[in-house]
């Protein structure tokens, strides 16, 4: 969210809009969630790989299943947070867009007023982006054991 947030001011890039600082962050929160469950109990990770009830023949494409599951959640991580991202910028561009040609036809507090929601439509979206990769991290976090 600080990320995010840096860069709303001027002249700052906001280096979460990168794909590899996404993907960065995705893997290391993976990498530790992973390895957590592995240390702390080894027993529910390996039985997550097959779920109960599941007749023999099946348990060893289960686990094999489940395991290119495990391993797509990063890069699955990182392209929901990219999409939103760009979503909030294509809208964000589409306004700015709209107010840059306009604003010189409006009187003068009705482009602070424009400007002044503009503003808060940004803060609305960078706190949004880190909000949705939060929920997805603590959404992994809770399936995994």
């Amino acid at each position: 969210m600080l990320n995010n947030f840096i860069g709303l001011f001027p002249f700052v890039y906001r280096r979460t809009t990168r794909l590899w600082v996404n993907r960065r962050i995705a893997l290391i929160l993976w990498g530790l969630i992973l390895f957590s469950g592995w240390v702390f109990s080894i027993k529910k990770s390996v039985a997550h790989l097959a779920p109960a009830g599941a007749p023999i023949v099946l348990i060893p494409f289960l686990i094999l299943i489940e395991t290119i599951r495990i391993l797509i959640r990063p890069i699955t991580l990182t392209v929901r947070l990219v999409a939103n991202i760009s979503a909030g910028h294509i809208i964000l561009g589409l306004i700015s867009n709209v107010l840059s040609s306009a604003i010189a036809i409006l009187p003068f507090t009705l482009r602070v007023i424009i400007l002044v929601f503009y503003n808060l439509f940004e803060i609305f979206v960078a706190f949004i982006q880190a909000y949705i990769f939060t929920l997805l991290v603590s959404l992994y976090i809770t399936e995994h054991p």
